[in-house]
């Protein structure tokens, strides 16, 4: 047996709400999630301050270093002079002070030897003279033999190579512009110092080195941490719009909360029930209509009802409806309201309904139609209950209960 259309609408608006409720889970998950990746993007945003501040602290430091070093370079430069490096500077003053040295020694060896020959000619030459010699080659060869004059002329020729080898020497021109004998010490004691501070400023370049490839690790680290947290970022403006748009604002023009869209739903499956009993009371006249339009003042909206006027042909506010107009519009709520929680429940029937009031807004035809829905319901098997102190009630129920109130409190009549 196929069930009617209207039957089934509850089932699908049931699985509906169920999915909305599900969204409206997930967009609670999503809220905690962002909250956490907001705590995150704190935590990182300081990390990324420090890691920034420590990073001008390394730069400014290895500026001052690079000065440093440029100070060291440019005075091991100025003590280098024309030379490749300070060693070898140092080799060249060495071997200039020991050429300087040689001929310092040659000489005074040539004026000793030279003041020792004249010594021995002026002695040899008084000693020939006093031996009657003409000169001194007389002189010896009457006193020398051949080897000792072989000897001596093998003695005068090392000599004379000697001296010979100390003038080749003096005339190189190498050592025609030689300055005055350099301290030696002093510079071997400067050369030391300049080597320590080149080893001190070497060490510097190096500890400088150092640093500057973690810093570039850490300016890589950091450019990583910039890209997550502009991911991060993208991300909780997805995050933040799908809130929005959950809690009825951003692109949200009804400004409609989730909550307020899931009534909504079930107020247009209730306004759909009860429509058919406000047609039925009010002659086909009046429908409701669900209405998303904003309240007033740009308040949220969504959850309000209008009627369609079949006499007119204009959708109304629900306030211009007159007083009886008005009690048959809440009693078709009140109807549908308990039809759509029937269906909701899983079909268990609400077998009881009471209706307190309103009756004596009605004129005649309007109470007949009221109550000719009433009836309707009662032969379906609901039991329904009227409220009302309205004498014309008395004739039209058969079985009623009468309470009277006295001095001493109400009572039900006998």
């Amino acid at each position: 047996m196929r069930r009617p259309a209207f039957r089934l609408q509850p089932v699908l608006e049931l699985r509906r709400t169920e999915e909305r409720a599900a969204a409206l889970a997930a967009a609670e998950a999503a809220r905690r999630e962002l909250a956490a990746r907001e705590a995150g993007r704190d935590a990182a945003a300081v990390a990324l301050a420090a890691d920034r501040e420590e990073l001008q602290r390394r730069t400014a430091e290895r500026d001052g270093r690079q000065e440093t070093l440029a100070e060291l370079t440019a005075r091991l430069d100025a003590a280098r002079g024309n030379d490749a490096d300070l060693p070898a500077r140092v080799r060249r003053l060495t071997e200039a002070a020991e050429r300087c040295e040689a001929v310092v020694a040659a000489v005074a060896e040539e004026l000793r030897d030279r003041a020792a020959a004249e010594t021995a000619r002026e002695t040899a030459g008084a000693r020939a003279a006093a031996a009657t010699f003409a000169d001194l080659l007389d002189a010896a060869d009457a006193l020398l033999d051949a080897g000792e004059l072989t000897a001596l002329e093998r003695r005068l020729r090392e000599h004379d190579d000697a001296r010979s080898v100390v003038a080749g020497t003096l005339a190189d021109p190498e050592l025609t512009d030689l300055p005055e004998r350099p301290d030696v010490p002093a510079l071997q004691e400067r050369c030391a110092e300049l080597t320590a501070r080149r080893e001190e400023a070497v060490a510097a370049l190096d500890q400088a080195r150092r640093c500057t490839g973690a810093l570039d690790v850490l300016a890589g680290e950091v450019v990583s941490a910039e890209v997550e947290l502009a991911e991060r970022h993208a991300r909780a403006g997805r995050v933040s719009a799908l809130a929005d748009l959950v809690n009825g604002r951003g692109g949200n023009t009804l400004r409609m909360r989730l909550q307020s869209f899931v009534l909504a739903a079930r107020l247009e499956q209730v306004a759909e029930v009860a429509s058919r009993q406000l047609q039925e009371m009010s002659d086909g006249r009046y429908t409701f209509l669900h209405s998303d339009a904003q309240a007033r003042h740009g308040a949220r909206g969504g959850l309000g009802l209008d009627v369609f006027d079949e006499y007119t042909g204009t959708r109304r506010p629900t306030k211009t409806l007159s007083g009886g107009e008005s009690f048959m519009a809440s009693l078709a709520l009140a109807l549908g309201l308990a039809d759509v929680v029937t269906a909701e429940a899983g079909g268990v029937q609400m077998d009881t309904l009471f209706v307190d009031e309103g009756f004596g807004t009605l004129d005649a035809r309007a109470l007949d139609a009221v109550m000719n829905v009433l009836d309707e319901l009662r032969r379906g098997g609901r039991t329904v209950g009227v409220i009302s102190h309205l004498e014309e009630l008395r004739t039209r129920i058969p079985t009623r209960l009468e309470v009277v109130a006295g001095r001493h409190g109400s009572r039900v009549a006998g």
